[in-house]
């Protein structure tokens, strides 16, 4: 379960997530990953979808994810500044991917200890569909501290029907272009994704939220070409 030294007003609040950036292809850091999450639960978060500024307090930050200020400023200026260079390839409905930008604007007020980040119009219509959005507290993965790892939990959230029990299969290839690590020539080995990166993701899901998480290979001849993920939650704990 989550560290209770992490556990604020903030982490208590439902992390709305859209399951077309779920499904999308796309790479973060740490820091990236958990400023995109901080504005997922903002209390302003209805403005922001109108005028598309995220503004946040580095306290904020830094209370939520369990650090100091100095530590706050810098990993929040680190990521928004490779924020603005990132791109999104967002899963359209005929199978094929859109290229767009996170974000096309920044701001900060030292004053006040605030910085703000302007998500693009495209990404605003994304976060606006409330169809397509799954959520849970952000408490739940606030502990996660890979962006891989928060990626898999999503995928395996994501498939829990009522009873709280759901399963996901997806192929390697797809895995790896989901989380950009396709152009690691390593990771196209099984052997190796399974070892640096699905494992220890496992490990740290089962370890620190409420979702449980098992896994099979499904094989062509001796050859691992997807992996089957089953999870379980009881969600009447997670959702109150």
């Amino acid at each position: 379960m989550v560290n209770p030294v992490t556990e604020n007003k903030l982490t208590k609040r439902q992390l709305g997530q859209s399951r077309a950036i779920s499904e999308s292809r796309y790479k973060t850091t740490k820091d990236e990953k958990r400023l995109l999450m901080l504005a997922m639960v903002s209390e302003h978060k209805d403005k922001m979808l109108k005028d598309r500024w995220f503004d946040f307090k580095l306290s904020e930050y830094a209370k939520t994810f369990n650090i100091s200020m100095h530590e706050s400023s810098r990993d929040t200026q680190k990521a928004i500044e490779e924020l603005q260079n990132r791109w999104i390839f967002l899963k359209q409905d005929d199978g094929g991917y859109e290229k767009v930008r996170w974000i096309d604007g920044i701001r900060s007020d030292t004053r006040y200890g605030k910085k703000g980040i302007r998500f693009t119009q495209e990404m605003v219509e994304v976060l606006k569909n409330n169809i397509e959005v799954y959520s849970y507290q952000l408490s739940e993965i606030v502990g996660l501290s890979s962006p891989e790892h928060i990626r898999i939990y999503d995928w395996v959230y994501d498939s829990l029907l009522e009873d709280g029990t759901g399963e996901v299969t997806l192929e390697l290839q797809e895995m790896l272009e989901r989380m950009q690590l396709h152009n690691h020539k390593s990771y196209r080995m099984y052997g190796n994704f399974k070892r640096v990166v699905m494992v220890p993701a496992i490990n740290k899901i089962n370890e620190l939220t409420s979702l449980k998480v098992e896994y099979e290979e499904i094989k062509e001849g001796k050859k691992v070409v997807a992996v089957r993920f089953v999870g379980s939650m009881d969600l009447n704990e997670i959702n109150n």
